[in-house]
């Protein structure tokens, strides 16, 4: 039976994956320039310089990091040449490398050398998929307790179905755009698909207790998981 789940949840699992990211309809501009700053000072604060001004753009506070957007109306009419940088009490204005090559970029700030670089860093990511995965195992195993699920390969089976649809899900939000929003709209669009998943596959992880209060745990820890992950992204980035 197990062996059967299993290959129920890789097919499954396949289809998320796999699955196109969807365009929201009516949805706001997405952002041409995502700037990234991990761990910045109180007194941080960076505004992009131009011939013909100043361009602040918008600031979003996160636990450990900020985040700076500017959209491509403002840059095509202001293109910026340097960016002046306070932080620790000092201000600085450093030459701003060619960073919008694309329609939508994300780069990273480095406080030290005042660099920026393509991308979100490493530590960054591991940090932010370990939150999803783990918090998603307290949440929803604490839910399997109150549940009265108490058989060691229930346990077993709880774990590896949770983190099996976890990397599916964080494999899915991979290439997810990062600015306010959208990340939810697409974890919310995503968990769909994993909420099918382990309402199908936690009859063959799980064998305790009745059909009907598998399914309702799956439903329950689901929504509280989805609840819990919007309250969160208002002071922790999702994405």
């Amino acid at each position: 039976m197990l062996k059967k789940g299993l290959s129920i949840l890789i097919i499954i699992l396949f289809i998320i994956t796999s699955n196109t990211i969807p365009n929201f309809a009516n949805s706001a501009e997405p952002p041409s320039l995502v700037i990234i700053v991990e761990n910045p000072p109180e007194d941080f604060k960076m505004t992009l310089l131009s011939e013909s001004g100043t361009n602040d753009g918008r600031r979003y506070d996160y636990v450990g990091e900020v985040h700076y957007t500017f959209y491509y109306r403002d840059l095509n009419e202001n293109r910026p040449t340097a960016v002046e940088i306070t932080a620790y009490g000092k201000t600085q204005v450093v030459d701003l490398p060619e960073l919008i090559k694309r329609y939508h970029e994300v780069h990273t700030l480095d406080l030290d050398t005042l660099i920026f670089a393509p991308g979100e860093s490493m530590t960054r990511s591991i940090k932010i998929v370990s939150f999803r995965v783990f918090g998603t195992l307290l949440i929803e195993g604490f839910l399997f307790f109150l549940y009265g699920f108490r058989n060691r390969r229930s346990w077993i089976g709880f774990i590896t179905l949770n983190l099996i649809t976890q990397a599916a899900l964080n494999i899915s939000l991979i290439n997810v755009p990062m600015y306010s929003g959208y990340p939810l709209f697409y974890l919310i669009y995503f968990e769909f698909f994993v909420f099918v998943a382990e309402l199908i596959a936690i009859h063959f992880f799980v064998r305790e207790k009745t059909a009907g209060k598998r399914n309702a745990f799956v439903l329950v820890a689901n929504t509280l998981s989805l609840v819990i992950a919007y309250q969160i992204s208002y002071w922790f980035p999702l994405s």
